[in-house]
């Protein structure tokens, strides 16, 4: 169920020791499973629990489990400056092999603040008009769904124009977000992750003038 997110706020762990999914197999196809769902129905939050995994000051379940499950060693993760402290690209490194993204550009897979002063766009590899696969899955940490600027969205796994309030979005996301998706077949994808739930924005989806009947 959509709501207001909380983040995880406790210390530090060392590592190697901290676990990783109790059925890795299991686990992972759940989740991924349950992003693919909301990727291919924009707009729809789907609910990532029951996943037990350590808490990382600052970074929210659903992106901990996302990680988790996308990521590996041929997809370097790029961290938010706001959130490396937490320990959270030495558990992946660990637990998936994936590498730390030096910089945006080399990042497979990304984690940002939806409030920080990083943009969701800037940097990150959009892909090429060749190989538009090739480009970041970005996950923006916000606080939460169904309130919040309001915005309607149309596009491909839309049968109807429909409505989507986000809360806890930088100033001008939604214009970004325009720019982004005018480079199609080409730009990112995001997660849009609030606590335990998700919404997918596929590089497709545009903002739309009719309104959801």
């Amino acid at each position: 169920m959509a709501g207001t997110a909380s983040t995880n706020s406790a210390p530090r762990a060392s590592l190697p020791g901290l676990p990783g999914f109790k059925n890795p197999v299991f686990d992972t196809q759940r989740i991924f499973r349950r992003l693919m769902r909301t990727m291919s129905l924009p707009g729809t939050v789907v609910t990532i629990d029951g996943i037990d995994l350590p808490a990382f000051e600052g970074v929210m379940p659903a992106s901990a489990a996302t990680l988790m499950a996308l990521a590996d060693r041929e997809t370097a993760v790029w961290i938010d400056g706001d959130l490396c402290p937490s320990g959270i690209s030495d558990y992946l490194r660990f637990h998936t092999g994936a590498p730390a993204a030096k910089q945006r550009q080399e990042a497979v897979f990304a984690l940002i603040d939806g409030r920080s002063g990083a943009s969701a766009f800037d940097g990150f590899n959009p892909g090429t008009d060749e190989y538009p696969d090739r480009s970041a899955t970005v996950i923006v940490q916000v606080e939460g769904f169904g309130t919040g600027q309001a915005k309607i969205i149309d596009g491909p796994g839309i049968k109807e124009p429909r409505e989507i309030s986000v809360q806890g979005l930088v100033a001008g996301f939604w214009s970004r977000w325009t720019a982004n998706q005018g480079k199609y077949p080409r730009g990112v994808d995001l997660f849009l992750v609030s606590g335990e739930d998700v919404l997918g924005l596929p590089r497709s989806v545009r903002e739309a003038s009719k309104e959801p009947t």
